[in-house]
């Protein structure tokens, strides 16, 4: 962007200043991290994912008088991996759910020029647009469909009882037990129990399913990848 738009891009948004990933010496204004990103996506979500950012720090901010923009992000790398941004950093836990989110909706532009996408290259994935599609031999390309939706799974806890005890040695014993029960069951059960202490001498126990499934990207992301690749 040239130094004095990078100053003043730089004035408004203080976390695209491009940093020493290691001793956190400012580099200057020749370019920021956000020249990084790719220019498709800069086009397409570019001012979107730095609004956002800089709401989320602002407010982190504003509650912790104490802490900077260094405590609240810190670039490590941004780069292009298997067709999707990738924005690693250390930041704010508010922050870094806008990241994630950011990265998974980069598979629905044009990495070059913004559009959205339609296509991606077999092989190593690239995502594009209708046009840039066109540059491409057809037999190197294919129509995204269903099947291209990204899958993943996470670990979820679900609280499925809960014990009180006026001893912490009755809680341990029911712990014992329960945990010998669940060896013998066929096929064993994944449960996990935790004890807290309530004070006053009182104990609780919870019984913690911990099993794994799938992200729902609608829900967690507002990402609805059919809606986006226009495949009905």
């Amino acid at each position: 962007m040239g130094r004095v738009k990078n100053y003043f891009f730089c004035k408004k948004y203080p976390f695209w200043k491009l940093k020493n990933v290691w001793t956190n010496e400012f580099m200057g204004y020749e370019y920021t991290w956000y020249d990084e990103i790719p220019e498709g996506w800069r086009k397409a979500f570019g001012k979107q994912l730095s609004d956002e950012i800089l709401a989320a720090g602002k407010a982190y901010l504003k509650e912790h008088k104490d802490k900077t923009w260094d405590d609240v992000i810190h670039w490590e790398q941004i780069k292009e991996k298997f067709g999707e941004l990738r924005l690693y950093a250390s930041a704010i836990d508010e922050i870094d759910k806008i990241l994630t989110r950011y990265e998974l909706l980069s598979r629905c532009y044009c990495e070059d020029c913004g559009k959205p996408a339609r296509y991606a290259t077999n092989g190593y994935v690239v995502y594009m647009c209708e046009d840039c599609a066109k540059k491409q031999p057809p037999e190197n390309i294919h129509r995204l469909k269903e099947s291209d939706i990204p899958k993943s799974s996470r670990l979820q806890e679900t609280i499925i009882k809960k014990d009180l005890f006026l001893s912490e040695k009755k809680c341990d014993e029911f712990i014992a037990h329960y945990k010998e029960e669940d060896a013998k069951a066929n096929p064993t059960r994944e449960i996990i129990y935790r004890k807290i202490d309530k004070g006053l001498g009182v104990w609780m126990l919870e019984h913690v399913r911990r099993e794994w499934v799938a992200v729902d990207y609608k829900k967690e992301y507002d990402i609805d990848f059919k809606e986006k690749w226009g495949i009905k």
